[in-house]
């Protein structure tokens, strides 16, 4: 989308008579006018308050067109760019309900570039304009600017929209590395049943510190990390060796140690909150990755009356879809489907997720060797497969590649997984799942290869690869996969990838599962 130009609008009508102007006599005479021309004195303060107040109501009241007209009036008689910056930040929230986000974006950067301490509705306003238009680094730079201003405020912003402009900047490491090391510092999500975010960002900026020689400084966030799973991962990373000891002692024998002080956190978060569903959720995930899947199941026991699940947000979808999992894990296959096809019955309008939520019930489907559900699913998703992201698009693909495979339809899942082969680094992830249900060992072990090799997803793949997540485990859910993965992972070419980048992680600190 093309981003709007910002001027200063006291300025902007000066350009063409500037351009127009040429010759030093003129200069100097267009120079002289200025000097004699009386300044125009802005309002009085009393005056100036009380039209911003009575513009504020009317933007509060619903009446933004309203709103406007009194503050463009207001910036015709203002000169003081910082009494400008005042009603542009005020401009910003009635230009927006009117959906007018360019000039919206317009308005608010300029009240915030003319504010030396702007106050944290402006700078969130900011962020979220931005990143909801895409631009990722003008967004980061307002997430820096917030970290070191008015740090508490981050855990306010959206965390959907401050993952998505992480994300944005994978392709810029250097501008991700500054970003992810502002949230750290300003303790990010720290006080938050999402902790283990934090946890997890450490976690990939620790080999970025390596990389640059700060070791020191990596040692000291390396004792801030808390979560298993992201003591784990470094634990597997070659580019963390030098910490591997310090990582097992955290880790403790079987993660004993990591996982009972995750437990406990996500505990003292819950009890705390007992109906903030984001501390529930913290909790089932922290005792599910201790490998306590009857007490996980049990907490994740929530909302299970349809006029319960139809209050549920994006958080308490990904709640209910932990929940059936664990149930089966447990052994509880039709409770898990009915789970699911309870969550997936809901109204479309207003669950944007709810598309995530039926591709994960027909993912499932496959997981329990359902592959005649699953294409049932996905053909029932056809009909808003137009409204699905392109990421959701590549998803409903590989499930009707895969089924039909295990179905014996092998011509037609060739011609499903289409889309998926002629976009091949669209989605690593549903590419390489696509290839093994496909049969293609070869091109699977490629794939393989290559992510080990890419700095971005490397640690993902090695860990995917580990031991007691391959481990056979006879009548659960993805047994296949763990199968076909233990068969990639032989392979000569495979194996030499991934010592050169990583290791399993040793036998005395490794998980049950």
């Amino acid at each position: 989308m093309p981003q709007p130009v910002v001027t200063a609008p006291a300025f902007a009508s000066m350009g063409p008579m500037i351009m127009a102007t040429k010759t030093p006599r003129a200069l100097a005479l267009l120079l002289l006018l200025a000097i004699a021309a009386p300044a125009r004195a802005d309002p009085e303060p009393a005056v100036f308050e009380a039209r911003m107040q009575a513009a504020a109501k009317q933007v509060d009241g619903g009446e933004p067109e309203a709103a406007l007209a009194t503050l463009d009036a207001m910036l015709a008689e203002t000169e003081t760019p910082r009494s400008r910056g005042r009603i542009e930040g005020l401009r910003f929230f009635a230009l927006a309900r009117l959906d007018r986000v360019g000039q919206a974006r317009a308005a608010i950067e300029f009240a915030v570039a003319t504010d030396p301490n702007p106050n944290a509705a402006w700078l969130g306003a900011l962020f979220k304009i931005r990143a909801l238009m895409g631009d990722s680094k003008a967004a980061a730079e307002t997430l820096v600017l917030t970290a070191a201003s008015t740090p508490e405020t981050l855990d306010e912003l959206p965390l959907p929209l401050v993952e998505q402009v992480r994300e944005g900047l994978a392709g810029d490491p250097a501008r991700r590395f500054d970003l992810d090391m502002a949230l750290a510092a300003a303790g990010w999500l720290e006080a938050t049943p999402d902790a283990a975010r934090l946890d997890s960002l450490r976690q990939s900026l620790i080999p970025a510190l390596i990389g640059r020689g700060r070791n020191d400084e990596a040692k000291t966030m390396l004792a801030s990390v808390a979560a298993p799973d992201a003591l784990m991962k470094l634990g597997i990373d070659r580019s963390s060796t030098a910490l591997w000891p310090a990582v097992e002692a955290r880790l403790g024998p079987a993660s004993d140690t990591a996982s009972k002080a995750a437990v406990a956190r996500a505990q003292a978060a819950f009890k705390a909150a007992p109906d903030d569903i984001r501390a529930r959720l913290g909790l089932a995930m922290a005792l599910n990755s201790a490998a306590r899947e009857a007490e996980a199941e049990s907490i994740a026991d929530f909302a299970t009356a349809p006029e319960e699940l139809a209050e549920l947000d994006e958080t308490g979808a990904r709640l209910v879809t932990l929940h059936a999992h664990l149930l089966g894990f447990l052994g509880r296959t039709e409770d898990a489907l009915a789970r699911l096809d309870a969550l997936g019955a809901l109204p479309v309008e207003n669950r944007p997720w709810l598309g995530g939520v039926l591709i994960n019930k027909a993912l499932f489907a496959l997981q329990v060797e359902e592959p005649q559900r699953a294409l049932e699913i996905a053909d029932e998703m056809a009909a808003m497969s137009a409204s699905l992201a392109p990421v959701g698009q590549l998803y409903l693909a590989q499930i009707r590649a895969c089924a039909l495979a295990r179905l014996g339809r092998r011509a037609e899942a060739t011609e499903a997984a289409g889309p998926i082969l002629a976009a091949t680094g669209a989605n690593p992830d549903v590419t390489l799942a696509t290839l093994l249900c496909l049969g293609r060992q070869d091109a699977a072990a490629a794939a393989v290869i290559a992510l080990l090799d890419d700095p971005a997803e490397r640690v993902e793949m090695l860990w995917e690869l580990q031991p007691f997540l391959l481990g056979a485990r006879p009548k659960t859910p993805g047994e296949q996969n763990r199968s076909e993965m233990r068969a990639i992972k032989a392979r000569a070419d495979v194996r030499s990838a991934f010592e050169k980048a990583g290791r399993d992680l040793p036998a005395k600190v490794s998980p049950p599962r």
